[in-house]
C-alpha cells in the first residue's frame, strides 16, 4: 500500500532480505517496487475534465504520508500546465482514504473555491463522500459540477450518479510483484526495478 515505513524497508535493506514493494514506490530509497502509473492516471482525469469543458477544477489528494499522494499531485500541476489552466493552491485539499473524510474535504474546498466546475478525488472512497457533500451543497453532479475517483471500486458503479474514475490492474500488480520476488530468490541482484502498471480512464455518469 501507500503507507509503508520507510525505516522499515531500510531494515530489510540491512538485513539483506529480498521484497517488493506494493502499491507505492519507496523515494528516496532504491527498491524493487510496482505501483501504477498514478501521475498519468490524474492527467488522463485532467483531459477528460478540459476535453468537457471544465476548466476551473479542484483536487481532492490524498494524505501527504503516502508516496502516490505526491505523485498524483505532480499529475495534476502537469496536467494544468499542459492546458495552460492556472494552478491555484485554494484548488487542492488534502483527506484520508475514507467517505467521511472525502465529504469533509470537499465542503472546505467549495467554501475555499466556490467557483469550481469540476473536481478530481484521489481515491474512489474519498469521492463518494463528495458526491454526498455537493447534495448537501445543492451542486448538481455533473451538470454543475463534474466529478472523477481513482482506483475503480467496485462501489463507484452503484453510486448515483456512477463513478467516473481511473482503474488499473491491481490483480497484474500482484502477479508482476510475485514475479520479481521470484526472481530475487532464486537469483539474487542489486539492481532495483521499479515497475508501473498503466491505468485508465472508465467514464461513468459523474462527467
Amino acid at each position: 500500500g501507500g503507507v509503508v515505513a520507510n525505516q522499515f524497508l531500510e531494515r530489510l535493506q540491512q538485513l539483506g532480505l529480498p521484497f517488493v514493494a506494493v502499491g507505492s514506490h519507496a523515494h528516496p530509497l532504491h527498491t524493487n517496487y510496482v505501483m501504477a502509473d498514478v501521475t498519468n492516471g490524474i492527467r488522463q482525469a485532467v483531459d477528460h475534465l478540459v476535453a468537457g469543458g471544465r476548466t476551473r477544477i479542484g483536487f481532492v489528494n490524498g494524505p501527504p504520508t503516502t508516496g502516490t499522494s505526491s505523485a498524483k499531485m505532480d499529475g495534476f500541476r502537469l496536467a494544468l500546465a499542459i492546458h495552460d489552466l492556472p494552478y491555484t493552491a485554494r484548488a487542492v485539499v488534502a483527506a484520508e482514504f475514507t467517505p467521511d473524510s472525502g465529504c469533509e474535504q470537499t465542503v472546505q474546498l467549495l467554501s475555499r473555491y466556490p467557483e469550481l466546475d469540476a473536481i478530481v478525488y484521489g481515491d474512489d472512497r474519498m469521492a463518494i463522500g463528495g458526491l454526498k457533500a455537493m447534495r448537501d451543497a445543492g451542486r448538481r453532479v455533473p451538470q454543475d459540477v463534474a466529478v472523477i475517483g481513482f482506483g475503480h471500486l467496485d462501489i463507484a458503479r452503484y453510486v448515483t450518479p456512477s463513478l467516473t474514475t481511473v482503474g488499473f490492474d491491481l490483480q497484474a500488480m500482484g502477479k508482476k510483484a510475485a514475479r520479481r520476488l521470484y526472481d530475487l530468490l532464486e537469483d539474487p541482484d542489486d539492481c532495483p526495478w521499479g515497475i508501473i502498471e498503466p491505468t485508465a480512464l472508465i467514464v461513468g455518469e459523474s462527467t
